[in-house]
């Protein structure tokens, strides 16, 4: 079951980029905030109808979930930026890989263990991402792409630090709640922004792919809460991360016809053992 729940959320995960890499080519700048609104909107939604009637009121958890939703409010919006303007596949693979920075928090914070094949993991994921960035002349990578991936890559793991913070002082608990304050915030900070732009395409038609996109992320971040309580995080986590990557590649090459040179799918597979090694 375990293996059915990890497939199901890296679809998740994999469907929300496509989603969003479709609707990135039909929106403008201004539309892109709106697109995130609904996004986030319906996300939240989902996480009141699973838990609003056994939620709790505990103000730790609200100031945690705060910073978290600032987090992920740029998350949300260089992500988007990053698929508009670059490989989904590429895109998600470095994106993915934030989550050294939480496994470094540890390390250096909370007196988690080190050892040989952690930094080996490390210096595998630094090669990997060395690799991934390598040009060709038919290959180019655009510098702004660059900038919001990894901007993106930073955010993304501020957010699971500070999940992992609020999970290490309440074990278990509060996470319906914490999820929920968060995207409340970042809906609210996401619809603020977009009613004052002005738009330009108030026919493109992406809502219905924000709602799909924002469905899939609510899903998604609800079976991993669940997994959460059951499986061993360092199990989980990076099966959940290493399908992710391989279905990302998959469609990515498939659907959005993104080329790859050797030396990235290289950098793909050195991806997967860091990733397997750092937990």
């Amino acid at each position: 079951m375990f293996g059915i729940f990890a497939g199901v959320i890296s679809l998740c995960a994999v469907g929300q980029s496509v989603f969003t890499k479709i609707a990135s080519t039909k929106n403008d700048e201004a539309s892109s905030m709106r697109f995130n609104a609904w996004k986030i909107s319906a996300s939240l939604l989902l996480f009141l109808l699973f838990s609003f009637y056994k939620l709790q009121f505990h103000m730790p958890t609200v100031v945690f979930s705060s910073v978290y939703g600032l987090a992920l409010f740029f998350s949300t919006l260089f992500g988007y930026k990053a698929l508009s303007s670059g490989s989904m596949a590429l895109s998600s693979l470095i994106v993915s890989y934030s989550v050294v920075i939480p496994c470094l928090f540890g390390i250096i914070f909370l007196n988690e263990s080190v050892n040989f094949i952690k930094i080996l993991g490390f210096i595998f994921l630094l090669l990997s991402m060395y690799l991934l960035n390598r040009q060709k002349e038919d290959l180019k990578i655009n510098k702004c792409w660059l900038v919001y991936v990894l901007t993106t890559f930073l955010s993304n793991g501020i957010c699971s630090v500070v999940q992992k913070m609020h999970q290490t002082l309440y074990p278990a608990s509060f996470c319906n709640e914490f999820m929920i304050c968060s995207l409340l915030l970042t809906f609210i900070m996401f619809f603020v922004i977009s009613m004052g732009k002005k738009y330009t395409d108030k026919k493109s038609g992406t809502t219905k792919y924000a709602l799909l996109a924002g469905i899939l992320m609510g899903l998604g971040n609800y079976i991993t809460l669940l997994l959460s309580s059951r499986v061993d995080a360092s199990v989980m986590f990076p099966v959940i991360t290493i399908l992710s990557m391989l279905f990302n590649v998959t469609v990515s090459k498939l659907y959005f016809k993104d080329s790859f040179s050797i030396i990235q799918f290289a950098g793909i597979i050195l991806g997967v053992f860091s990733v397997l090694f750092i937990k």
